[in-house]
């Protein structure tokens, strides 16, 4: 503990003999230290590993500045030191690239450096390709450099063939389509001329007619004011309708309702009796006895009618003598047999 109190000691003693000016400057030199070293972190740049440094040389560098990763297989291995531009023995300009890369990446005679593009964004970058070397190069050495096509490159070359197509597709729709307008245009000419004749025979019918147009009109006219008197004389008509109306709303529709309600009710308990076997209907209807009495009954007088077809004179008498005179009782006799014959008659009739 004695130690530590008396460093503590010196620096308090250290800090207070130093002016503010010296702690401003030591302040200073320290914050640029640290936003020096900060921004060459933030662009790649490692200072605590050792890097080699590497020169290609491009035709274009097509938009490659200074911090643009070096990759390998996807892997950032270095990034993009300097670019300067140098002048070829025939007077034209190249750009020479320096590249710091991780020593622990074998560069060598067959590693190829291709400038192409990161995304879709336009940033570029160096990809190291490694081939099999026969020579590894340990830094300072000019490395082969090749540019591959970006993807606004690639699609433009993709592109280029649909465009052509496009393009011959378009000149011969606009040959078709002039020759269609043209072929439009003349046929809304002569539109055009059918219907101005027509406007001209239109306004000469209606030159022609403007006499009968105008009586038209004065009838049409006339036949509204007779309508709009025909409507007010239905008004009365109208209310006397209502009226009617409201009486027959004040009918006794109900008593009438009400008694029909009672007869249907008694007329229902009739047709039950006449069901049940009851009264004398019930039983014509119902007991077969009485329809087997009356089914004999006519057969029976079927037969004495066919009998006293064939056989008249067994039923009927007649005297001889014209001058006889029949007693009151013989009389009434034969009236009553007529009568009978008569009602068999009739009888027979019906079940025929």
């Amino acid at each position: 503990m004695i130690p530590f109190a008396n460093f503590e000691a010196r620096i308090h003693q250290f800090l207070s003999v130093l002016t503010k000016e010296f702690k401003v400057a030591l302040l200073a030199i320290i914050s640029g230290t640290i936003l020096y070293v900060g921004f060459n972190f933030l662009k790649g740049r490692d200072f605590m590993s050792s890097k080699d440094t590497f020169y290609v040389v491009y035709d274009n560098v097509s938009g490659l500045v200074e911090g643009n990763p070096v990759t390998t297989s996807g892997l950032s291995v270095g990034r993009v030191e300097a670019i300067e531009p140098i002048m070829t023995e025939t007077g034209i300009y190249h750009m020479k690239v320096t590249l710091s890369v991780d020593e622990s990446i074998d560069v060598g005679d067959a590693t190829v450096a291709i400038l192409n593009s990161a995304s879709l964004l336009g940033g570029m970058e160096i990809a190291l390709e490694m081939g099999k070397n026969t020579e590894v190069y340990q830094g300072g050495e000019t490395i082969s450099g090749s540019t591959a096509l970006g993807v606004a490159e690639k699609l433009q070359a993709k592109a280029m063939p649909v465009v052509e197509r496009v393009d011959t597709v378009l000149a011969t729709i606009n040959d078709t389509t002039r020759e269609n307008i043209r072929g439009i245009l003349s046929n809304v000419e002569l539109m055009t001329a059918e219907l101005a004749k027509a406007s001209n025979r239109v306004d000469l019918i209606l030159a022609q007619n403007q006499k009968k147009i105008d009586l038209m009109t004065q009838n049409l006219n006339v036949l509204i004011v007779k309508l709009n008197g025909t409507v007010e004389k239905m008004d009365p008509l109208l209310e006397e309708y209502t009226a009617f109306g409201d009486t027959l709303n004040h009918m006794q529709l109900t008593q009438t309702v009400a008694e029909a309600k009672v007869a249907v009710t008694n007329l229902n308990s009739v047709l039950e009796g006449i069901e049940k076997g009851e009264g004398t209907a019930g039983k014509l209807m119902k007991d077969e006895a009485v329809y087997q009495n009356l089914e004999d009954a006519t057969i029976k007088l079927n037969d004495l009618l066919a009998d006293m077809k064939a056989n008249p004179e067994r039923y009927v008498n007649v005297d001889v003598s014209v001058f006889e005179k029949k007693s009151p009782k013989e009389k009434y006799q034969e009236k009553l047999e007529k009568e009978e014959v008569k009602r068999l008659k009739k009888e027979a009739k019906k079940d025929k």
